[in-house]
Order: C-alpha cells, then sequence, then structure tokens
C-alpha cells in the first residue's frame, strides 16, 4: 500500500507540472498587451516599459514561466493587480469561510446520502432504487454552477430561510 501511495504521488509530480504549464500557455494566448490591463490608456511608452520590466513581461515566455514557477514553490503567490495585496494573504483571508462552507456541506451531503445510499441498496431495483439512481445519475450530468443557481432560486428565494448574500448580514 505504501509503494502504491509513492508511485501515486510521483506521478502527480509531472501531472501538475504538466498542467501548470498548460495554463501559463493559455494564460498567454489571451490577445493583446498585458501591460494594458496595469496602465492607463495615457501612460508614456517609456512607463510601459517600466511596468513591462517590473512585470516581467519583457522576458521571454519560458523565462516568466520559471520565475513563477519557481517563486510558487516557495510559496510566493504574487501580488493581485486589483487590489495591490499579497494573494496568499487574501487566500487566508478566506479560508476560514471556505472550510466552514465544505465542512456543513459534506455534513449534509453524508447525512442525506448515506441512509438513502444504504436504503437503495438494501431494496435493489426496487422503485426506490431507479428514483435514486436517476437522481444521481443527473446529478453528476448536470452542470455544478446551473445546479447551484436552480437551487438559489427554487430553495433559498422561495422559502427564505437560507441566507444567499454571504457569511454576514450587515448593517442590522
Amino acid at each position: 500500500m505504501t509503494t502504491y501511495l509513492i508511485r501515486r504521488f510521483l506521478q502527480m509530480i509531472p501531472l501538475l507540472v504538466g498542467i501548470s504549464i498548460l495554463s501559463f500557455a493559455v494564460i498567454h494566448l489571451a490577445p493583446g498587451d498585458p501591460v494594458d490591463l496595469l496602465v492607463e490608456r495615457t501612460a508614456t511608452p517609456e512607463q510601459r516599459a517600466i511596468v513591462r520590466q517590473i512585470y516581467g513581461f519583457d522576458e521571454p515566455v519560458t523565462t516568466q514561466y520559471w520565475l513563477w514557477f519557481t517563486r510558487l514553490l516557495r510559496g510566493d503567490f504574487g501580488t493581485s493587480f486589483v487590489q495591490g495585496r499579497a494573494v496568499l494573504d487574501m487566500y487566508m483571508e478566506r479560508l476560514p469561510n471556505t472550510l466552514y462552507l465544505n465542512f456543513f456541506t459534506l455534513m449534509v451531503i453524508y447525512m442525506v446520502g448515506l441512509p438513502v445510499g444504504i436504503i437503495s441498496a438494501l431494496r435493489q431495483y426496487s422503485r426506490l432504487d431507479h428514483c435514486v439512481t436517476t437522481v444521481a445519475f443527473w446529478g453528476q450530468a448536470m452542470p455544478s454552477f446551473w445546479l447551484a443557481y436552480v437551487l438559489i432560486f427554487f430553495v433559498a428565494l422561495r422559502v427564505d430561510f437560507i441566507p444567499i448574500s454571504g457569511m454576514a448580514t450587515y448593517g442590522y
């Protein structure tokens, strides 16, 4: 078992590197100059050159990737272009709410999914089993973002006991 886990972990490394290369390449396929997103239209060519040098856009794409990847391995996720803050700090601010949401989501999944799955398995080929299997297949086939909007519309807006605007209500 240990050798299997080690082998799977070692197979994961080139996969993650390949995904990062592919993602970086797709980002660089975007049309236009990335400096246009960072400076105003009235910026002089000298100002544009300085911004290009600060962010490394004047380097070849392979060098840009290598610099980005080595910083990523050190835990430096860079600075947000929009907020001007460290991206890792922004992740860490949002991590508690993400873990909170995932924990309660998993609890609901286990409290509903396990009993329904056990009952469905005990009554194999029954009408209940066919309904559960159909709903499970539909749930897997449906895009999650679309299902989320449908659930927000029918559950949160109609029932009105689940907040849909965030973790807290301000101003009350």
